[in-house]
């Protein structure tokens, strides 16, 4: 059959729908029961206003909050705080949490990457400080998160502690 040059013809009628492709696997679903809780989370909070002078991060006086649940190898993370800065104008601190596994094994360490900032540019200017972090990695069973604390300079000042744990 040889090809010419010519025009182009109309285009034709749809052909007949195809057979439907096999179902997916089923996702994940939370279902809301209660006081508009959410099954499986679970959170912590601590009003307590506390300081440190850390520069790496620690337990205030109040440890915590914590939060010790069964997940599986993922997770969800939401941390919030208020803090503030009593002897050094421009200031950062920091919120963040360690993981302890069922065998007692610190399986992820508090640090900057997951966690939230905030540089304080006056004394005792108060910011909220908040962040949610999709946590992998870790050991299924019971996990215990704990948050910890820190500052770069000067006494930071926390209050209003929480941390929620979203288990995947």
């Amino acid at each position: 059959m040889a090809y010419g040059a010519g025009t182009i013809g109309a285009q034709g009628p749809q052909g007949a729908q195809g057979s439907q492709g096999t179902a997916g696997p089923q996702g994940t679903s939370y279902t809301l029961s209660g006081k508009g809780s959410v099954a499986g989370v679970t959170g912590s909070w601590v009003s307590t206003s506390e300081t440190t002078t850390s520069t790496s991060f620690t337990n205030l006086t109040t440890v915590g909050p914590t939060v010790s649940t069964s997940t599986g190898t993922d997770a969800i993370v939401i941390l919030s705080a208020i803090t503030w800065n009593t002897t050094t104008p421009g200031a950062t601190n920091y919120i963040s949490f360690d993981v302890i596994d069922k065998n007692g094994t610190t399986t992820h360490s508090a640090s900057e990457a997951n966690g939230a900032f905030a540089a304080v540019q006056y004394s005792n200017q108060a910011v909220n400080l908040a962040r949610t972090v999709f946590l992998t990695g870790l050991t299924s069973g019971s996990n215990t998160f704990r948050m910890k604390y820190k500052t770069n300079n000067g006494t930071a000042g926390f209050n209003t502690r929480s941390i929620t744990i979203i288990p995947l």
